[in-house]
C-alpha cells in the first residue's frame, strides 16, 4: 500500500497568541519536529495543510527558518479540523490508496508510535490513537474511508468517525498524544520536561 501523510497545521494559533508552529523545540520549529517524523515513515505522498497561518509558515519556509515541505492552504479552513481533513484528503494523488492524518502540534508522538499505528490498520483498514478513554489523531485510514473523510466538518476532525461510526478500528494506546502545545505555558512545561 502507498502510504500519504497529510500534517495538519491550519489552525490560527489563537490561545498560543502567535504561530505556535514555528515555535521552537530543542532548536527546531514545532511543525519541522511533525514532518521529519512524518518523512521517515517514507510516504508516496506528503502535504502540510495550512490555514489561518499560512502567510507566516510560506515566509518561513522562503527564509529557511523551516525545511522544505509542501505547504498546501485549505481556503476552508475557518470551517475546523474536519474541514481541513476533509480537503486535504480531496487533495490526494490517486496513486495513494492509505492516509495517515498528523496533528502538527501533537510534540510528544514519536515514530514509533506512528508505525504501530501503520502495523494496528493493517488488519482492519483504519487504526487510530487512544487516549483518555476515546479515539482521536494520529489516525490511519485506508481508500475505502477516504469518502466519508472528505464528507467531514467542524473541529471534532475525525473523532465522531472513529469513535461513534466505524465498527472495526484498530487501537494504539498512546497516551502521549493528549498533550498538544496549544498555549506558551504548554511548551513551557514541555520544554522544562526536556532539560
Amino acid at each position: 500500500m502507498t502510504l500519504g501523510v497529510l500534517v495538519m497545521a491550519a489552525g490560527e494559533s489563537r490561545r498560543f497568541g502567535g504561530c505556535k508552529l514555528l515555535a521552537e523545540v530543542q532548536g527546531t520549529p514545532i511543525l519541522a519536529h511533525a514532518v521529519a517524523k512524518a518523512r521517515k515513515l517514507s510516504p508516496g505522498y506528503l502535504a502540510v495543510i495550512s490555514g489561518g497561518r499560512h502567510a507566516q509558515l510560506q515566509q518561513a519556509l522562503q527564509s529557511d527558518l523551516l525545511p522544505e515541505m509542501p505547504l498546501i492552504y485549505n481556503p476552508n479552513w475557518r470551517g475546523g479540523l474536519g474541514h481541513s481533513i476533509a480537503f486535504g484528503v480531496s487533495q490526494l494523488p490517486p496513486h495513494i490508496d492509505r492516509v495517515m492524518i498528523l496533528l502538527a502540534d501533537q510534540i510528544t508522538v514519536t515514530e514509533q508510535h506512528l508505525r504501530e499505528l501503520l502495523s494496528a490498520a493493517e488488519g482492519c483498514g483504519v487504526a487510530s490513537a487512544v487516549y483518555q478513554g476515546r479515539r482521536g489523531a494520529p489516525a490511519v485510514f485506508d481508500q475505502c474511508y477516504f469518502e466519508q473523510l472528505m464528507q467531514l466538518t467542524g473541529d471534532r476532525g475525525a473523532s465522531e468517525l472513529l469513535n461513534n461510526q466505524l465498527a472495526d478500528v484498530g487501537g494504539v494506546a498512546i497516551p502521549e498524544a493528549v498533550f498538544d502545545i496549544d498555549t506558551p505555558q504548554d511548551l513551557a512545561r514541555f520544554s522544562k520536561r526536556l532539560c
